[in-house]
């Protein structure tokens, strides 16, 4: 009796659902420090960026580097349509660059935040300079998604 070899192909397809990042709503009452995930608790300047304090506070998966995040839709064109504490950041060459914060809201020409740097530790503030640079322009802060 012959046998045939049989070849059985198996594809196992991962299914990703991106959405946009949420972030905890206890972002708003923290104490004003800097925040950090123990993955880049490395140095306190590591620690101090303006990413960490983000990944602090939106720990949804997969958020183990910014290099996973997407650009969504743009801040300012959807201020209505945003939840409250969204990740927003900006994506000036289509990746990730530049300056990441938590949503509070939006008036069309500035953008209400909690962020942090080196240099300002956690903290809200209004991002409205239409002529700033890339971290200071509510027109370059879109969604996150992961």
């Amino acid at each position: 009796m012959k046998f045939l070899p049989i070849l059985a192909i198996v594809l196992i397809v991962h299914y990703s659902d991106a959405g946009t990042l949420s972030c905890s709503s206890s972002s708003s009452s923290a104490a004003s420090r800097y925040y950090c995930t123990p993955a880049d608790n490395t140095s306190t300047s590591a620690c101090s960026q303006c990413a960490a304090g983000v990944k602090y506070w939106c720990p949804t998966n997969p958020l183990l580097s910014t290099r996973s995040w997407k650009k969504g839709i743009k801040v300012l064109d959807n201020c209505n349509s945003i939840p409250r504490y969204t990740a927003i950041a900006t994506f000036p060459n289509g990746g990730y660059s530049g300056h990441a914060a938590v949503f509070i809201s939006c008036s069309g020409t500035s953008i209400q935040v909690y962020d942090q740097w080196n240099g300002k530790t956690w903290g809200s503030r209004n991002i409205w300079n239409t002529a700033g640079s890339i971290s200071n322009n509510p027109n370059y802060f879109y969604t996150v998604i992961v």
